[in-house]
């Protein structure tokens, strides 16, 4: 599988539902308490829904996997990676990331930063991937991340039935 087919979430794993609202495949990644390989095995040894990059399905568990992946690439930790690559540019100090999976932050969902901090990331993709001047993430990874990959139809059909279950 390669990368940039994870990177776009277009791979859904088959998982066992959490609640009522989540059907299979999930869209998230839940790895069981009982679970005692850890969560990248858990999240290697799932089953795929469809054919990878066929259609966009949020996945945290490869997310999580994304995250070891790029640890093991630079040698450096992703708090570490991500505090020197993209916080410091951006003059974000007040950040946690949580979650203990394995020994790793959760990836996929763990990141708090104040609303303030976060807004910065949005003006960053407006300025093609500039802060104060500064060239922080490439342009071209800003245009293909904000580019369309996927008919999205099936997702929104989703989440509009979700709002009218929860209306």
């Amino acid at each position: 599988m390669k990368i940039a087919i994870v990177l776009m979430f277009s791979v859904a794993l088959l998982t066992p539902p959490v609640s009522s609202l989540q059907s299979v495949p999930t869209a998230t990644y839940r790895m069981p308490a009982s679970m005692d390989d850890g969560p990248l095995r858990y999240a290697l040894s799932r089953s795929f829904a469809h054919q990878p990059g066929a259609e966009f399905n949020y996945n945290g568990g490869l997310t999580h996997v994304l995250a070891a992946v790029l640890e093991r690439a630079t040698k450096v930790s992703l708090e570490d990676y991500a505090r020197v690559r993209l916080f410091e540019p951006l003059g974000i100090t007040d950040v946690e990331w949580v979650g203990d999976l394995a020994g790793m932050p959760a990836a996929a969902s763990g990141l708090r930063m104040r609303p303030r901090d976060a807004a910065k990331f949005g003006s960053l993709y407006l300025n093609a991937g500039k802060w104060n001047g500064r060239q922080v993430i490439p342009a071209s990874w800003i245009d293909l991340s904000t580019r369309r990959h996927f008919n999205a139809t099936r997702e929104l059909d989703r989440l509009v039935a979700l709002v009218d279950l929860l209306a």
